[in-house]
């Protein structure tokens, strides 16, 4: 026969039914308290943990956009990828967007053209070198190695680039030489006297800058015989600034930052320029 369920749950046990409230409350209460330690300390790491969390997506997301731009450019441009904008996206994290593509200079010209006199004021700057091409720290090691280029007995890219300087100039490379880190004016300084002889046809006319042997980067090798070829058949100004301004950035990779884009995007009517 059945037993009878017993009414007294607590019977066999050693607290009484309130001594099981009493410790039910004290059990939340500690549990409430070690929440809210939780949550602050939670509040005091969460955006570390974020970031840690989203730091190897970004890495992916951006690889994988500098990857896809680098392709998309290719194709574009019939297999290379045009050197300035290869820079901006390797050294500026930055990637083209669809748009109109427009090259400054021949934009400038037109402007000049179109209306005679309004514009003709204005220096065309495209492909100079400007302040920030050359680094503080740069500038001591960039006239040293200048300097010997120039003074060796070896043909090299540098010694064309000596050759093109004026006797003042070269002293004044050999007088930065000695310098750990160069200031605004003398980067300037050394900057005037690059930008006049990116516009001399001798230098990538030179012996030493025909041979392409010395250039690493295999778009900038293919962009320079490409331009050259262009330039053989019919002279253009600013193509042969470009091609001077693409030697000597691979004359000397660590002192002089490769060249940037040249090509704007426009997006509805806002022109940048």
């Amino acid at each position: 026969m059945a037993s009878e369920p017993k009414d007294d749950l607590f019977e066999n046990s050693t607290m009484t039914f309130g001594e099981h409230l009493e410790e039910l409350r004290t059990s939340l209460f500690k549990a409430m308290i070690w929440l809210a330690v939780g949550v602050l300390l939670g509040f005091l790491v969460a955006d570390r943990v974020v970031e840690a969390i989203k730091l190897p997506l970004e890495n992916a997301l951006e690889d994988y956009s500098r990857t896809k731009a680098r392709k998309d450019l290719a194709q574009a441009y019939g297999g290379s990828v045009p050197p300035e904008m290869a820079a901006l996206i390797d050294q500026e994290g930055l990637v083209p967007d669809k748009g109109v593509q427009v090259d400054p200079g021949k934009f400038f010209r037109q402007l000049k053209a179109q209306y005679p006199g309004q514009f003709d004021h204005l220096p065309d700057t495209s492909y100079l070198l400007t302040v920030d091409d050359i680094a503080r720290e740069g500038l001591g090691p960039l006239c040293r190695s200048l300097a010997a280029d120039g003074a060796g007995s070896k043909a090299s890219p540098g010694k064309a680039v000596w050759r093109q300087l004026t006797s003042e100039e070269r002293q004044r490379v050999e007088s930065l030489g000695s310098r750990q880190e160069g200031a605004t004016g003398q980067r300037q300084e050394v900057i005037r006297m690059f930008n006049r002889i990116l516009d001399q046809p001798a230098l990538h006319q030179s012996h030493e800058m025909k041979d392409l042997k010395f250039i690493s980067d295999k778009d900038v090798k293919k962009t320079a015989k490409r331009i050259r070829e262009r330039l053989s058949k019919e002279f253009d100004s600013l193509q042969s600034r470009r091609l001077n301004r693409l030697l000597l950035g691979a004359a000397y990779p660590e002192q002089i930052r490769r060249s940037q884009i040249h090509e704007r995007l426009l997006r509805s009517c806002d022109i940048i320029c």
